[in-house]
Order: structure tokens, then sequence, then C-alpha cells
């Protein structure tokens, strides 16, 4: 009878164990099904204003591509009123000017385009964009063409094209009211050597690039360079820190506005190398680049447009198979329509004439 009590208390002993063993096996397996549950919750949506590090920031506004427009023909001189010649500095007697195209009996402010010529730094002159500027005129802008030094007298080397550009900014700032310009409404843009200028002028606000043109020689004296507000290259490239990027002949014209190579002058080269200094305050800019481009690789405008869209920054590059460097920057030619509706199109939208 006690073998058999102790047989039954031994058999009751065990089940309690192996209850309590059960018990234990689920509640582990009822944590390990919370902790599955909560690391297959959906995660909350990151705020748009938040990017993460891994997910660059995407653009709040996008530039549009427009390939079919009405390009308005040449506008007769009843249409544009032309100012030219107007001056903006002298430095070593010598007067640094702009032409000035507005719409004829404007009687309000109007947007501001300002065009820097291309030429290499060497050469070339504000009177090869007076048609584009008239046209823009046609189109309700107050439109400028401005000269600046050129590196054909050597003397005129980094910064003086930079320094001249930014102080015909402030002048035309400066005078808004005599010009009838609404100064809150401006774009720059420019050609080659000028679409360069036009960047680094847009993206570098270093006052270093003043350094070659005293204030007393600025008509607009110390006032800074006005806001832009867009930003057009037309086959400006965006590297100057690598002369590997240019053709033979852009390469050695580079080193001569440089002062030497980028490798030889590397300050220089950073201070208007546009890739150098880009930010979220940038204006919103258009590329427009020939693919067959070999004076200017266009790997310079598809890595400054990838930048600035990677730092929220509005930026289109429009590529053209089969086009070299030097196309006409507005014009009716159907091979090049993509080119002028689109570049007409950025204006429109950010300046509102």
């Amino acid at each position: 009878m006690t073998k058999r009590r102790s047989l039954l208390c031994d058999n009751t002993e065990h089940r309690i164990a192996a209850l309590r063993i059960a018990a234990l096996r689920i509640a582990v397996l009822a944590v390990a099904v919370t902790v599955i549950a909560s690391c297959t919750e959906t995660a909350p949506a990151t705020a748009p204003d938040t990017p993460t590090a891994a997910t660059p920031p995407v653009a709040a506004e996008s530039i549009r591509r427009v390939t079919q427009c009405v390009v308005p023909p040449a506008p007769s001189d009843a249409v544009v009123t032309m100012q030219t010649d107007v001056r903006y500095a002298v430095v070593d007697g010598r007067t640094l000017s702009f032409d000035l195209a507005t719409p004829s009996g404007a009687t309000s402010s109007r947007p501001l385009v300002v065009l820097f010529h291309g030429g290499g730094f060497r050469g070339g002159d504000k009177r090869a964009l007076q048609d584009e500027i008239r046209m823009l005129a046609s189109l309700g802008y107050a439109a400028a063409s401005v000269n600046y030094r050129l590196t054909s007298e050597p003397r005129y080397v980094f910064p003086a094209p930079f320094s001249d550009a930014r102080c015909a900014l402030r002048v035309l700032a400066a005078r808004a009211a005599t010009f009838r310009i609404d100064a809150s409404r401006i774009a720059i843009g420019g050609t080659s050597a000028g679409g360069a200028l036009a960047l680094a002028v847009a993206l570098n606000s270093d006052i270093a690039l003043d350094a070659a043109l005293p204030q007393t020689a600025c008509d607009a004296g110390a006032m800074t360079v006005p806001r832009i507000s867009a930003l057009v290259s037309w086959y400006g490239g965006g590297e100057t820190r690598d002369a590997t990027l240019f053709g033979s002949g852009t390469a050695q014209a580079l080193a001569e506005m440089l002062g030497g190579t980028p490798t030889q002058v590397p300050l220089n080269a950073a201070l208007v190398s546009p890739l150098a200094h880009v930010d979220r305050a940038d204006p919103p800019t258009l590329h427009l680049h020939g693919v067959d481009d070999d004076a200017v690789q266009i790997v310079q405008a598809v890595r400054l447009d990838s930048a600035l869209r990677a730092v929220g920054v509005p930026s289109l590059l429009v590529s053209l198979p089969g086009i070299g460097h030097g196309f006409a920057p507005l014009s009716s030619d159907a091979a090049l329509r993509t080119v002028t509706c689109t570049a007409l199109g950025f204006l429109s939208d950010r300046l509102r004439p």
C-alpha cells in the first residue's frame, strides 16, 4: 500500500512538472509571437521634409521639359526698346557695359533675365545675344546682355570675369526703378563660358569673387548681389576642378582664365566650380547640353544636375543626342525646338512675366 502511494505521488509530481514545463513553453511562445509581430508592423511614414540619410531629398517642384511651343518671330523696334552700352563699371580706364532690352511702353516693373556670352573667357561680345534679349523683351521681360573682361588681355584673369558679372547684377538691381525692373524676379544664364560664369555667380556667394573689381569701380558700390530666382546653363558645364572633363582647347582656355591649371591653382578652380558650392538654397536650374559636346563634356552637367536634385533643388538636364557645342540658345530651328521651348517655359514658370 505504501509502495502504491509512493508511485502515485511520483506520478503526480511528474505530471505537475510536465504541466509547468508546458506552461513555460506557452509563455515563451507568446513572447516570441509578440516580438515577431512588433518587428513586422508597418513603420510610420517619414515626413516628406525630413529625408533619411539613405534617401536623398526630392525637389518639391519640378521643371517641365517642353517639346512644342510657338517661337516668337524677331520683334520690331516698335515692340522692343533697346538701350546699348549702358555703363556698369569703370576699371583701368575701361568702361564695362551691358545692353538692355525692355518691352516698349511698359508701365510696370518687369522680371529681369541677364545673359552672359560665351567665347572661352578669351573672346565674344554681348552683341552675340542681342536677338535673344530682344525676343525675351517681346515676351514681357527686361533682358540684359553683359560684357565682361576677357583673358585676351592676360592681366584680366581670375576672378575678373566673375567680379564683373556680380557688379553688373548689383547695378541692374540698384537701378531697378530707372529700368522698370522687378529686382525680386531675376534669372541669369549664359552660353559656354557665359554659362559657367552664370553658374558660378548663382551658386557661390563668396565675396572673394569680387576681388578683381574695387567697390569704387562698380557703379552700385557696396550693394549685395541680388537673389537669383532661376538659372539657365547652355552647355556651361559644372566642374572647373577637373581639366580632363574639357576638350584640349577648352582646358587651355580654362587654365588661362584661372591663372593656371586646376591642379596648379586648386583654390581658384574650387571657387568657381559650381559642384563645389551646391546647397539647398541654390536657385532652380536648367541645363541644356549636347551629348556630342567635346569642348565641355556633358558629364559635367549630369553631375551638377544630380547634385542639385540630391539636396532638393529643382533641376532639369535636357540632353541633346547628335548635338555638339555652341548651338543657338533660343532658336526656331526644329532640331533645337525642345531647347527653346523648355527654356522659355522655365523662365515663364519661375518669373511670371
